[in-house]
């Protein structure tokens, strides 16, 4: 600031953060850890990337994907959905009469799950899916920044080539 002569300098955002609180009305979704389906899932999570379709029951968690509700005759429905754990992906899918399956309605895409249920081969997609028991709500790990060392820098350059990247 002295550079330039200045007495004194402010910094202020362009665009204020967003207030945390709690509108009124405003419903903040299941809590992690709040049961959405069946019992309180109990095991250690296998990861997606290692199931086979001899694997059985077992317990899986990650980030759903590609929710659909399908109606079937009788009024029955085809809930189904698929979780990622970026070691892989499965493919959810739960048959429901007509008066189950509102507690299912809950799950969103985006949610993060821990999943417990039976993992085998689906001849209607051709890979293996899983039928679950119960499924439990989690809180989505926060990535961790492992790198040793104190600052970073990003690096940024142009070269006489530039203007060639974005041809095709």
């Amino acid at each position: 600031a002295a550079h330039y002569r200045l007495t004194r300098v402010d910094i202020r955002p362009l665009f204020p953060a967003p207030k945390e609180g709690k509108k009124k009305g405003q419903d903040s979704g299941p809590k992690p850890g709040k049961v959405i389906f069946g019992k309180k899932v109990t095991g250690r999570p296998v990861p997606v990337g290692d199931l086979t379709p001899e694997s059985g029951r077992v317990t899986v968690e990650g980030e759903v994907f590609g929710r659909e509700v399908k109606e079937v005759r009788g009024g029955s429905h085809v809930f189904s959905f698929n979780v990622t754990d970026h070691t892989g992906s499965l493919h959810v899918t739960r048959f429901l009469k007509a008066e189950e399956g509102k507690d299912l309605e809950a799950v969103q895409n985006g949610m993060y799950l821990l999943l417990s249920g039976t993992v085998s081969y689906d001849r209607w997609h051709g890979d293996i899916a899983m039928e679950p028991r119960n499924i439990q709500l989690m809180e989505k790990p926060r990535r961790e920044d492992k790198a040793s060392g104190g600052k970073r820098g990003e690096l940024h350059m142009h070269s006489r080539y530039s203007q060639l990247d974005a041809r095709t």
